[in-house]
């Protein structure tokens, strides 16, 4: 996987599976600002808690690039049927 690049626009779609079959978010966009601190997504883990419950992971910056006083993790819950 290759790294994010500082002030770069992507695109990307959220797919997620059951036993019963996929469902997929439609196309968003996003522009990274600042350059990532090194370290953040070296190892990211996640852990199924059930159907409705994901615990996720992620290695803390060995070096930020400025003070961290929280990380925050958005959520679309409007899948399509």
């Amino acid at each position: 996987m290759a790294s994010l690049q500082p002030y770069t626009d992507y695109s990307f779609v959220l797919v997620g599976c059951t036993a019963v079959g996929c469902g997929a978010s439609s196309p968003s966009t996003g522009r990274t600002l600042q350059a990532p601190p090194a370290g953040v997504w070296t190892n990211p883990r996640h852990l199924i808690i059930n159907t409705s419950a994901v615990e996720l992971y992620w290695d803390q910056p060995p070096r930020p690039n400025g003070h961290i006083s929280q990380y925050r993790l958005n959520r679309d819950v409007g899948l399509s049927q």
